[in-house]
């Protein structure tokens, strides 16, 4: 199986999204009511991608913003944001004594 292709800009990425999904530009752009003509432009890297048009081209497409940027640092963040709070929930755990459980009788003398 061949490694997924390198997308290094914006265009490309819009571009590999829109045929994963067996669309033509000209679906795309309807479905997201983007100008064909700026869909074009965009996916040719003649024309910057505002946040208004990659919002309506993520919502067509059914992805994050951040998979047409390239950049899906901040959920990456938020795991690791949270992998750093496991350790000390479960220190804090062990360390917590509840006392006998009332549900479980004494063992026999």
């Amino acid at each position: 199986m061949a490694p997924p292709p390198i997308l290094n800009s914006t265009g490309a990425r819009i571009a590999h999204e829109r045929k994963t999904r067996h669309l033509t530009q000209r679906a795309l752009a309807d479905l997201s009511t983007v100008s064909y003509s700026t869909l074009t432009k965009i996916e040719q890297e003649r024309l910057p991608a505002s946040p208004s048009v990659l919002g309506a081209l993520a919502r067509a497409l059914s992805v994050p913003v951040t998979r047409l940027t390239g950049q899906p640092y901040l959920e990456e963040l938020r795991q690791d944001q949270l992998d750093g709070w496991i350790q000390p929930i479960r220190e804090a755990l062990n360390i917590y004594d509840l006392g006998p459980d009332p549900d479980v009788a004494p063992p026999l003398p």
